[in-house]
């Protein structure tokens, strides 16, 4: 999230790009059924509903979150990563 609140990014959609790119990786590299893989998969699935349901609508232009906003989807993620480790 630091990139994108540093201006790395011009845009949503480059955003969008480096972080499906990981998603790309990471099933390219990992097993389905591994660990990994299915973490993989899950994040994936995560980060497109995040991204559907809050950058949407940004057509292309750079939306800079507060940092109470990046600290809502950091703790979002961290329960969504916890609860993947006790499954």
């Amino acid at each position: 999230m630091s990139l994108l609140c540093c201006c790395r990014y011009q845009t949503c959609d480059e955003f969008a790009v480096d972080a499906r790119l990981v998603f790309d990786n990471c099933e390219t590299f990992n097993e389905d059924d591994s660990a990994v893989g299915r973490a993989g998969h899950t994040m994936r699935r995560y980060f497109e509903d995040l991204w559907q349901n809050t950058y949407a609508d940004c057509d292309g232009e750079l939306i800079m979150d507060t940092h109470e906003n990046e600290h809502e989807i950091n703790t979002s993620m961290e329960s969504n990563m916890e609860g993947m480790e006790s499954s």
